[in-house]
């Protein structure tokens, strides 16, 4: 077994339903990781992130390009490209692009979210029904 897992934003599984498209690149089952995860989030203009916590997990923002605003609880703060920021667990947020430009950042999520490993395997499982289902 190679011990460098590689991942490209190209090949990577894609989620639409919380606004933008996020991609995750490196998140289990399907890359060989434990305890973070990655996932590129890109955002056209005037697209959002919706508000959503993690109750275990902080998280790590780096704003690859563009331009955007973030609020976490009640605090706020404008999103420049280079930046890199840390949400602690169980703190609200939520994502705008309030830019001309396509946004895209970088998540870091340590410990990676139960709650979404099991969403994710469902919908794999789901995938693996209907390929099968089809044959």
């Amino acid at each position: 077994m190679n011990k460098i897992h590689v991942a490209r934003v190209s090949d990577a599984f894609e989620y639409k339903d919380w606004g933008g498209c996020i991609r995750f690149l490196l998140m289990p089952p399907d890359a060989p990781v434990r305890n973070v995860t990655l996932e590129i989030g890109t955002f056209k203009p005037g697209e959002e992130l919706k508000g959503h916590r993690h109750p275990e997990s902080e998280e790590v923002y780096y704003v690859i390009r563009g331009k955007g605003h973030l609020k976490v609880g009640e605090e706020e703060i404008d999103l420049v490209e280079g930046m890199a920021l840390v949400i602690p667990p169980g703190h609200d947020h939520f994502l705008k692009n309030n830019g001309n430009e396509k946004l895209e950042i970088a998540f870091i999520t340590s410990p990676p979210e139960k709650w979404w490993l099991l969403e994710r395997l469902e919908k794999l499982e789901d995938q693996v029904r209907k390929l099968t289902a089809s044959k």
